[in-house]
């Protein structure tokens, strides 16, 4: 069959065509309407969304057996005052309810009995938790009479008796709330099925550890000392290290309620706590930006003599950590640093200084984890780079990071795609049809005059300017099109490959100047290029990032990419800021692509 030049003008268009809907696929599809931050044209079928939602209603079952379940672990680690255990699973018993949370309001449930289970199970983690720090004040204010110089001392036996009964009567208010909230969850989760037998032994461990605290002994006091006008102060431990907390209490007699209790450090107020009915106050201070020595607490209220208590602060070592690799921001070489400083707890909002080659240095401070990250400005060569945390205000002593040796490379060829989610859609269609129209009028000339042509004669021929020109424009089209998505093993799949192995560099620079949902979001497409070029993916923008995650599931590093689909989706959609998601964003980044680059396929 003769083929036609028609046929070559159609196929143009249509390549065309397609070259302009390419353009809007630099954003993911979107799983919901109401909570994408950008335009999108792919999404115009809410309805489809919300049958997807419905069907995924099975989600909440388990998720509500996970935070039903997950009690009873808290009460046993409370009644063995293991605290660490404690806290980590008051933590999961946070993280399960926020899961629910969403699954509830995303489904519009949130309201009725699975409201109620809700509240309630939440209201009885805040419970446990205070439960748990009652009981170690408690503990802590009994050790207080085994010092010597409390031994015969009336007034601190007053001090403690008094606060003992406090904390009994606050264990047993708990207790009572605790119950009210049980029936609710109790009754519900039988409605739905669950399983309650972990659940109704949480009930039966509290109880325990009520009678427990009960059982607890005070010291017993002369009613007459209590009518003496005082103020008392104890401290629990009255020596500490970094991170370590002190018990502040104390009583005012005769007893009175919210009595104004200045508490001062050194002769400076940093607290002010108001006295409970039985004239009691009791609050708590963290060692953390103090120097090392002997301090005194004082407590002050109306005109009565202060009462004084010495603290002393011992210091503790310290271990500086630093690792460095090669990175750049925008067209600027370095090294992007990693590193922490612990003292038996995390050294946060501490500063750090990193020097590098000998004179330079760069200042910086760690995070609420004592972790620290920086970028240090480096030209392109071998460099070494050491951490060092120094400061006097702390109760710590000094330390050093190990050398680290590095090779800063030249900067790569940076390469991203145009922003379109702040486009006019109507603008840029009628944009996309007058080049259309531009294109097959020209199309369409050419060919008129050139079956008009003569033919030309035998010899050399010369290739009309106009005939010249067209080519040269489709050439342009086809070389464009080539650099939107490279064939594999192109110069421009490496280049590609050398900016993705700098990828969290690229994550950071974007965190600082555009936040945490767009920097996640550059993160995401730019890994996921990486991948589609090894698929041969060329259309992967219109993909979501599920359904990116499905098509590379025979890959070994699937686990790793779907979990970090999983918590990108949370900040790019779900509207999530915490610290804890961007830490967990950027844990797994670094797995995925580590993963992905060392992948042989």
């Amino acid at each position: 069959m003769k083929f036609r030049p028609s046929y070559a003008l159609v196929l143009l268009l249509c390549c065309i065509a397609l070259g302009g809907l390419a353009v809007f696929a630099t954003d993911p599809l979107l799983y919901a309407v109401e909570k994408d931050t950008a335009v999108s044209v792919f999404h115009t079928n809410p309805e489809v969304l919300k049958q997807l939602a419905t069907s995924s209603r099975t989600d909440m079952v388990p998720l509500m057996q996970d935070v039903l379940d997950n009690q009873e672990p808290v009460v046993i680690d409370i009644r063995l005052r293991d605290l660490d255990a404690a806290q980590r699973d008051l933590a999961l018993s946070a993280a399960r309810y926020g899961s629910l949370r969403n699954v509830i309001v995303r489904l519009e449930m949130n309201d009725g009995e699975v409201r109620s289970f809700l509240l309630s199970s939440k209201d009885q983690s805040d419970i446990l938790a205070a439960m748990m720090n009652t009981s170690l004040t408690l503990d802590a204010v009994k050790t207080t009479l085994e010092r010597g110089e409390n031994t015969n001392d009336k007034d601190a036996q007053a001090t403690v008796a008094s606060q003992a009964e406090a904390l009994k009567s606050s264990v047993r208010a708990l207790y009572a709330r605790y119950l009210q909230d049980h029936e609710i969850v109790a009754n519900t989760s039988t409605k739905l099925g669950l399983d309650t037998a972990s659940y109704l032994k949480t009930k039966e461990e509290l109880r325990q550890f009520v009678a427990e605290i009960e059982a607890v002994e005070v010291p017993v006091v002369d009613p007459a000392s209590l009518q003496v006008t005082k103020i008392t102060l104890l401290l629990v431990p009255n020596e500490a290290t970094y991170r370590e907390t002190v018990q502040v209490f104390g009583v005012t007699t005769p007893a009175g309620q919210n009595k104004p209790v200045s508490l001062l450090l050194d002769g400076s107020r940093f607290e002010t706590v108001q006295t409970d009915l039985f004239g009691n106050y009791l609050t708590s201070y963290t060692v953390e930006r103090i120097r090392a020595g002997e301090h005194t607490f004082a407590a002050v209220t109306g005109s009565l003599p202060p009462a004084e208590q010495k603290l002393r602060v011992t210091k503790t070592g310290t271990i500086t950590t630093l690792t460095a690799k090669p990175g750049h921001a925008d067209t600027e070489t370095g090294a992007i640093c990693v590193g922490s400083v612990m003292a038996n707890h995390p050294v946060r909002n501490a500063p750090m200084t990193i020097f590098f080659d000998g004179n330079g240095r760069l200042d910086t401070i760690t995070d609420e984890d004592g972790m620290y990250q920086a970028f240090v400005p480096l030209s392109p060569g071998n460099h070494k780079l050491q951490a060092q945390f120094s400061s006097d205000d702390y109760p710590l002593f000094p330390s050093l990071s190990d050398e680290v040796t590095i090779e800063v490379l030249p900067a790569p060829v940076s390469f991203s795609l145009p922003e379109t989610s702040s486009w006019d859609p109507v603008i840029v269609y009628g944009a996309l049809v007058l080049v259309l129209l531009g294109v097959g009028s020209a199309a369409f000339w050419f060919l008129r005059r050139n079956k008009r042509a003569p033919l030309a004669r035998a010899g050399h021929y010369k290739e009309p300017a106009d005939a010249v020109r067209i080519r040269e424009d489709l050439e342009l089209i086809i070389t464009e099109a080539e650099q939107e998505f490279p064939p594999a093993g192109s110069e421009r799949e490496a280049a590609l490959h050398t900016e993705i192995s700098t990828l969290l560099g690229m994550y950071w620079a974007c965190l600082m100047e555009q936040g945490l949902s767009e920097a996640a979001r550059q993160a995401y497409l730019t890994l996921a290029g990486r991948i589609a070029a090894r698929l041969h993916l060329p259309l992967y923008r219109t993909l979501t990032p599920r359904e990116m995650s499905k098509s590379c599931m025979t890959e070994n590093y699937a686990g790793i990419f779907d979990r970090f689909v999983g918590i990108y989706e949370k900040i790019r959609y779900g509207g999530s800021r915490s610290e804890q998601d961007r830490k967990g964003f950027e844990m797994e980044l670094q797995k995925a692509d580590t993963e992905v680059r060392s992948d042989p396929h």
